[in-house]
């Protein structure tokens, strides 16, 4: 008797159902990893946000452009002779043999130069050298006083600027109003300044679970139009419970670039983890965030860097800010974006 075949549609059946289960089995599987990795990275997740607003900076319009003045003065709009203009040498020339006022005048125009270079020794030392020759000359203090703003002395550019105003005082003119502007801003600054320790006094007494440990500029110091910028801004934590969640931290990091009107406005920036995602696994494990600026292409404005404001949240709670320079922190108030 012949033996009886198993039909066509029962052979296929058995293989399809299997290959459909496995299948099925295999996107379940592939779903719960994705889902997970979802869960692993929104918990690692720090939100950072780099678009500040712009705001009218009234308070140094006038400033601004006086400083922009100064600084490309003729030697008869401050208070020196129609001079010819002085030749410049690659390197400082310690040994002189010009009229004392065309001395003054090479000197003054290496310091310029040596400042915008980023070389301030060389150019405290032009300085120098042409207060020995005359000690009350305007364009030097002047000069002097720009210097010292440009190495972030403070105190020193304000005694600066109080020592134009002195010795131009009878004189007048366009240099001592801006030496006039100027201290007022730097006065203004002091003030800012005193704002801001009051205001992070509180913060240190705080139970902070997150703070702002060190931030490094490249380059140091900074020239007095960086055309880029790098930056390291260490985070610390500073919790020991084990209840710390990366989520829960936000960040506003804004860099400001000032407009020929006087406007400041948060340029583009990247910020990243270098440990990304950061961690903090334990109390006082650090990461560190790096920031690129690059300055506005021309074909948006010739806009200048004006300085960085960075707060840092957990749970929409302000824990730690910096800000260079320290106005910002006023001009900016916590939590706007």
């Amino acid at each position: 008797m012949p033996e009886l075949s198993e039909s066509p549609t029962r052979r296929r059946l058995r293989p399809k159902t299997y290959s459909i289960g496995l299948y099925i089995v295999g996107i379940f599987i592939l779903l719960e990893l994705v889902a997970l990795f979802l869960i692993f990275w929104i918990r690692q997740e720090v939100k950072i946000d780099t678009k500040g607003r712009s705001l009218a900076m009234e308070s140094e319009a006038n400033s601004g452009y006086l400083l922009d003045l100064a600084q490309n003065a003729k030697p008869q709009e401050l208070g020196l002779p129609n001079l010819p203009k002085p030749q410049i040498e690659a390197r400082l020339d310690l040994d002189l043999q010009q009229t004392p006022q065309l001395d003054i005048a090479k000197l003054n125009e290496d310091a310029r130069r040596f400042r915008r270079e980023g070389d301030f020794i060389l150019a405290e030392a032009a300085l120098t050298q042409a207060l020995e020759i005359d000690p009350n000359n305007v364009l030097t203090l002047t000069n002097k006083a720009m210097l010292e703003e440009a190495k972030n002395n403070t105190e020193g550019a304000l005694r600066a600027w109080k020592k134009v105003i002195q010795a131009g005082e009878a004189e007048g003119g366009t240099t001592v109003q801006l030496a006039r502007e100027r201290a007022k801003i730097i006065e203004e600054r002091f003030r800012l300044d005193e704002e801001a320790r009051k205001r992070d006094s509180p913060l240190k007494d705080s139970r902070r679970l997150i703070v702002v440990s060190n931030v490094k500029m490249d380059p140091e110091p900074l020239p007095e139009s960086p055309v880029e910028i790098s930056q390291s801004i260490t985070l610390k934590r500073n919790s020991e419970t084990g209840d710390f969640q990366v989520n829960k931290i936000r960040i506003q990091l804004y860099f400001y670039e000032l407009t020929p009107e006087n406007r400041l406005i948060a340029a583009d920036i990247d910020a990243r983890f270098v440990n990304n995602p950061p961690e903090w696994k334990e109390n006082g494990a650090e990461e560190v965030l790096k920031t690129t600026y690059l300055k506005t292409a021309a074909d948006k404005g010739q806009r200048s860097y004006y300085g960085y404001l960075i707060r840092v949240y957990y749970e929409d709670e302000l824990q730690d800010e910096r800000a260079e320079p320290a106005r910002l922190l006023r001009l900016f108030p916590v939590d706007t974006p």
